[in-house]
């Protein structure tokens, strides 16, 4: 298969395959390659993740079966309005792992906020299970249910900042959705600027761009390495506090810091 062949050999962080938005009849036939891509992505070294399909569809239940083992990372689920939808693919994935024996909360949930419901209830969601391990905020579609002119970054700030700072308050990750490649600078742009993690791309053109502008400098890394080893000082010598360059090496800042180098160690 030739896209699979693509996949093993771009240099994404991780894949996320993609088997929502097909019509009922044909949702069988589409779960079977994806399902058989998983192993060989997860054994070339890639966390891989499937975008099923909504509860609303009636066919989540069926896409977690057919994609469920021990070498899926986790799924990812769009339009995500409450903890309620949480809980709900939660319990099927138990389910799951059950059947196939695998330990439970080995499969994690990326959640998309995408609609005003989910993006009011954003720290609700993002807090809501702790198999939730990183949140995309899906601002093209965003945009198309608030009626916001697609070049309209800045109608999107609000949004943005609501889903970074619930993400960042409940210690996951935050990603920004896909773009199209007219609007991919201005998103990177806007997205960088909230404090996203990182970017999906729609397409091998786009991962070098993203992986390049996402990616922590040196400055950065070694930043993020002085403040772990400051706040672990401190807490041998059971001190008040350390700090690094004038910025308090507190808890909040060593979750941040763990985080950049964990993200830098899975890149390599």
């Amino acid at each position: 298969m030739k896209s699979l062949d693509n996949l093993l050999s771009s240099k994404a962080d991780a894949v996320m395959l993609d088997i929502s938005n097909v019509p009922t009849d044909k949702a069988a036939s589409a779960r079977s390659p994806v399902a058989a891509a998983i192993e060989p992505l997860a054994r070339k070294g890639k966390e891989v993740f499937v975008h099923i399909n909504p509860i609303s569809t009636g066919m989540s239940r069926d896409d977690i079966d057919a994609v469920t083992s021990t070498h899926l990372s986790g799924i990812s689920v769009g339009h995500v309005e409450s903890s309620h939808d949480v809980f709900d693919y939660g319990s099927v994935i138990k389910e799951m792992e059950e059947k196939r024996r695998i330990p439970t909360g080995h499969i994690k949930v990326i959640p998309w906020l995408e609609t005003a419901r989910g993006v009011v209830r954003a720290f609700e969601i993002c807090g809501s299970s702790p198999r939730i391990t990183a949140v995309v905020f899906g601002s093209e579609t965003y945009a198309r249910t608030m009626s916001i002119p697609d070049s309209s970054e800045h109608a999107l700030a609000f949004a943005r900042s609501s889903v970074v700072v619930a993400a960042n308050a409940s210690d996951i990750v935050c990603f920004d959705g896909p773009s199209t490649d007219a609007n991919l600078g201005n998103s990177i742009s806007a997205a960088k600027q909230m404090g996203f993690s990182g970017k999906l791309a729609t397409s091998y053109s786009q991962i070098e761009r993203i992986n390049k502008s996402f990616s922590p400098s040196e400055v950065e890394i070694n930043r993020a390495r002085q403040i772990i080893k400051a706040y672990e000082e401190a807490e041998r010598k059971d001190t008040a506090g350390a700090y690094v360059g004038g910025e308090l090496a507190d808890i909040s800042a060593v979750r941040r810091a763990r985080r950049l180098i964990a993200m830098v160690e899975r890149s390599k």
